[in-house]
């Protein structure tokens, strides 16, 4: 029987495509206000992770003419996505949490959820997230206020921060059909992500790298990466960053050809000391 010419799990490289095509969306200022902590089998979440919610008040921030001015929902917030103190509280028992009142950001509406969204730049959404204002609380009330327009703004520009509404819901009967997202959350999310573009390239592609699933195209590359949310669109360029700064060698073992990574300046030939091992045992074998 004939053998294959390579082995089962041989690595290659595509050649592939990104492309973003967000969900645009219209987000407006929103009031949250905390009330009490969910006892169990109030709310359609079920399992272990169910004392850790938070009935809250959501109120949106809208014109008298528009027919949502003033309409309020109580939704169930996971404790740990809201931001500090409340977040706190979570791990101290029931702390009291009621009437804690927080600024955040709705999705009131979806502008374009079709298939023939309109392509954009990530490298420019990237570069908008990054220039964004840091640190709101440490900032004086004018300037915290300009910080959470340009997010808005940032926002309004590029559509859904990521698949995740925010909430939880009480009963199907009470979905108001938006999304929420805190901005303190976001700008922690921003540090993260800032740090994360000058990390080594090793130790982000190692432990950290993440692409959307692959797609098919009728045109060279022939294979496309797509994301619609600002989030996944951060982590997939971040990866692409370090994709294209990094160093890559194959290895010269005929029978293994693994890519790897090139951590130092040093000329390298192999992926591992075992090839290195086995071709150096195989070469001896052919000169005797």
């Amino acid at each position: 029987m004939a053998q294959p010419r390579f082995p089962v799990d041989a690595n290659f490289f595509i050649p592939a495509k990104f492309s973003f095509r967000p969900f645009r969306a219209r987000w407006v200022c929103c009031r949250v206000e905390t009330i009490d902590w969910i006892p169990p089998g109030k709310t359609l979440i079920t399992g272990p992770m169910e004392k850790q919610y938070i009935r809250s008040n959501v109120r949106l921030d809208l014109p008298r003419t528009d027919p949502r001015s003033g309409v309020s929902w109580k939704l169930a917030l996971d404790c740990r996505k809201i931001p500090r103190p409340a977040a706190n509280t979570c791990a101290h028992g029931p702390a009291d949490i009621a009437g804690r009142v927080y600024n955040a950001l709705a999705c009131i509406e979806f502008l374009d959820t079709s298939a023939a969204r309109q392509e954009k730049n990530p490298r420019r959404m990237l570069e908008m997230f990054n220039d964004l204002p840091q640190d709101i609380g440490r900032r004086s009330e004018k300037s915290s206020e300009k910080a959470f327009s340009k997010l808005l703004e940032f926002l309004n520009t590029w559509g859904l921060w990521s698949s995740d509404r925010g909430y939880e819901l009480f009963d199907i009967g009470t979905f108001p059909g938006i999304a929420l997202l805190f901005p303190d959350l976001i700008w922690e999310q921003q540090k993260k992500y800032g740090l994360a573009q000058s990390m080594s390239h090793h130790a982000w592609l190692k432990d950290s790298a993440r692409l959307p699933r692959f797609g098919h195209i009728d045109s060279f590359p022939y294979f496309m990466v797509e994301s619609s949310h600002c989030e996944e669109t951060i982590l997939t360029q971040i990866t692409i960053h370090h994709l294209e700064r990094a160093k890559f060698g194959r290895c010269k073992r005929k029978d293994c050809r693994k890519p790897f990574v090139c951590k130092t300046k040093q000329r390298r030939f192999y992926c591992s000391n075992a090839c290195a091992h086995l071709a150096n045992v195989r070469e001896m074998r052919s000169n005797k």
